[in-house]
């Protein structure tokens, strides 16, 4: 019998972004955010989130968190980000944490980081596996011991993010919290099948 095939969607290429009212809404939104949450309350966010997101993952067996399902496009998720499995979220929000930490840490040092931050460079493998889970939770462990003794809170230096402009290490910081919520109502959506297996398994 021969073995289930994956037929990949047609999607937008990665880094090709929302629609532009969409952008201007989340802009807005990401704004306000920035000013009504403190870093003690936007990392409380951020462990909160990240924890709950990589238990649920963990929970899962190997071939529900490998399995990749098409969901609808969500607000805040590229169509590029549309066909991913458990797994593959996990390893895209250990890539981004990890390099935002890095900046944020940057930043507070008074230095701008090397280069440029590019969507398309942050999207996960689909042969992603259970460790992905393991460095998600490793970083997100890091973030909790790093972030409360950084010094200079938070700097006068400034990164670009590619859609939200130039941002401060606080900014930074409320971004992947931000993120992280945007990415559980993902695994939400995988996890019910999002608009049907029938969809992206080809058994004939």
């Amino acid at each position: 019998m021969r073995q289930p095939e994956i037929i990949e969607p047609a999607l937008a290429p990665p880094g090709a972004g929302v629609p532009w009212p969409e952008l201007m809404f989340g802009r807005l939104m990401f704004g306000c955010l920035r000013l009504a949450w403190s870093r003690r309350a936007a990392l409380h966010q951020f462990l909160e989130s990240g924890r709950r997101l990589a238990g649920r993952i963990r929970a899962l067996d190997d071939s529900v968190g490998s399995r990749r399902v098409l969901v609808p496009r969500l607000t805040g998720l590229e169509d590029s980000s549309r066909f991913w499995s458990p797994f593959m979220i996990a390893q895209h929000l250990f890539v981004v944490n990890r390099d935002a930490l890095a900046i944020i840490e940057s930043l507070c040092d008074g230095r701008a980081p090397d280069g440029e931050v590019r969507i398309a460079n942050l999207k996960p493998d689909p042969r992603a596996t259970r460790n992905a889970v393991d460095d998600l939770e490793k970083n997100i462990d890091s973030v909790a011991l790093r972030i409360p003794g950084m010094a200079n809170w938070p700097g006068l230096t400034r990164h670009r993010h590619p859609w939200f402009g130039p941002l401060n290490a606080h900014g930074w910081l409320c971004m992947i919290a931000m993120h992280h919520g945007i990415h559980f109502r993902q695994l939400q959506c995988v996890l019910t099948d999002g608009m049907g297996m029938k969809a992206n398994i080809d058994t004939a």
